[in-house]
């Protein structure tokens, strides 16, 4: 018999056409594995579910089921302005998903898979209550962790959901959240001193959530060969003016499915003449400073000139 592997999601009204661009990506690179995927709201897209009722028709063992969250569930926890309480709904996983102790794989709605997750699914979690990809130290440094402890990304975590109700996650994360207004990556600085503290925390390669502004720091095959891609930070492949690596990759998904027509909303005239601008001026840099190879001494003038001018 197949093992059903469970994937959750926490959407917003803004997030329903990219999540259903993850989804896709997600089933149709894992065409031999069995998911059950949920998907947290608080309202529901009529729209979204009939498209999902399509693309579950294609694949025998994938069934998608929409959970609505009732909105008191996080309180009136205080988020910086971009940030969306269904970003919190993760916390609550183990009180409103349908499951006991299974392990469940949360992916932020920005994602693409773009590679088979048998081997992820495979994980042993061998006691830690979370596998997830550790981020830079100068970022823990930033937020005042210390610097020889693992800040992990949360947009990605494969979880022993047993272990998550027995550390009583969600009741920690809703105390320590409660009250601050001081906080920059609410989810990341609530959930890393929770796990940190008792080294529930259980890393996992790089590739499995690939996390694109900070793409050509890390390894080769985290860069080029992504398993999952992360499209952090308030820049997302769908604004037209985005220019982040594997932008390409989110669009060629995109147009597999029902939302192919979609035209980002800054698409006006004037983004198109700025992106023009930049395009070309990068092309012209580009130009003059492969000239330069053959200089060197002219080149580390250049050089020079540029970092005095830009001060």
């Amino acid at each position: 018999m197949t093992e059903t592997h469970n994937v959750v999601y926490a959407v917003d009204e803004d997030y329903w056409m990219p999540l259903y661009v993850s989804i896709h990506s997600l089933v149709s690179n894992n065409p031999d594995s069995s998911l059950e995927i949920f998907v947290l709201y608080t309202e529901r897209e009529e729209s979204f579910f009939g498209h999902v009722a399509d693309l579950t028709a294609e694949y025998d063992d994938v069934t998608v089921t929409g959970i609505e969250v009732d909105e008191r569930a996080v309180g009136d926890v205080p988020t910086p302005h971009w940030f969306t309480e269904a970003n919190l709904y993760r916390f609550l996983m183990g009180r409103v998903l349908p499951l006991e102790d299974e392990h469940v794989l949360y992916l932020d709605c920005d994602t693409i898979v773009d590679g088979s997750l048998a081997d992820l699914f495979a994980t042993d979690l061998d006691g830690a209550v979370a596998a997830a990809v550790p981020e830079y130290k100068l970022r823990s440094f930033e937020l005042g962790f210390q610097i020889d402890s693992l800040f992990y990304n949360a947009g990605v975590m494969y979880v022993d959901l047993g272990a998550w109700k027995a550390h009583d996650v969600e009741a920690e994360a809703m105390e320590r959240l409660a009250g601050r207004d001081d906080v920059t990556y609410p989810v990341q600085e609530v959930l890393n001193p929770i796990l940190n503290r008792q080294d529930l925390w259980q890393p996992l390669h790089p590739k499995y959530n690939a996390m694109t502004n900070w793409a050509g720091v890390l390894a080769t095959e985290t860069d080029d060969q992504p398993v999952i891609v992360h499209y952090t930070g308030p820049e997302k492949p769908w604004h037209y003016r985005c220019e982040r690596r594997h932008t390409d990759l989110w669009w060629r998904y995109l147009e597999q499915t029902p939302y192919s027509g979609y035209r980002p909303p800054d698409k006006t005239v004037g983004n198109r003449l700025l992106m023009a601008r930049k395009r070309a001026g990068r092309r012209s840099k580009q130009f003059v400073w492969n000239r330069l190879d053959s200089y060197p001494r002219l080149r580390r003038s250049v050089v020079a000139v540029y970092e005095f001018v830009v001060g």
